[in-house]
């Protein structure tokens, strides 16, 4: 009995060119696929309540508005956010959405973010000095993403803030 070590040049090189016609399909596919090209949804600040302040921690409930300038609509699974004053981290959170944002619709959705007293003091120390204040929110919406679609869309959005747009929740 003989046993072949090596088989034959032409054997092997049949046997790789359907793997290697696929592969190249896959890649031909992953390059011309018509993918959803999505937008972040426009986000911005419209309300900042107070619920709880500690030595060491402000509580605070933010209002977002989203805006869905896709022409489909968008799953919401959550959020990472971080708001500045000045330029200055004052406060970040994350929150579970779970909600759908229709196509050119628009939603408002609150949120909590967390605060330490050293960073909210150090960005309001500015408030006689400047009025209104530069705010600005960024951060990443997490989406129900497909096979072509992305499953995070970074925002930002800059704007003023005075003291008019702070209300301090109720005790109850």
């Amino acid at each position: 009995m003989i046993v072949r070590r090596w088989e034959p040049l032409q054997r092997r090189r049949a046997a790789g060119a359907p793997f290697a016609a696929a592969l190249a399909f896959l890649l031909l596919l992953g390059c011309a696929a018509p993918g959803k090209r999505l937008e972040a949804p426009y986000i911005s600040l419209t309300r900042i309540e107070v619920d709880s302040t500690t030595v060491f921690e402000t509580v605070m409930t933010v209002t977002l508005r989203l805006l869905n300038t896709n022409d489909v609509p968008l799953t919401l699974k959550g959020a990472d956010v971080r708001l500045t004053v000045d330029g200055k981290d004052v406060a970040h959170g994350v929150s579970r959405m779970e909600t759908t944002l229709p196509a050119y619709d628009t939603a408002l959705v609150p949120m909590t973010l967390y605060s330490s007293m050293i960073d909210l003091a150090q960005g309001l120390l500015k408030i006689r000095d400047q009025e209104p204040l530069k705010y600005g929110i960024r951060g990443n919406v997490r989406i129900e993403g497909g096979f072509l679609m992305p499953s995070t869309l970074p925002f930002s959005h800059t704007g003023e803030l005075s003291l008019d747009g702070i209300h301090t929740r109720k005790q109850r």
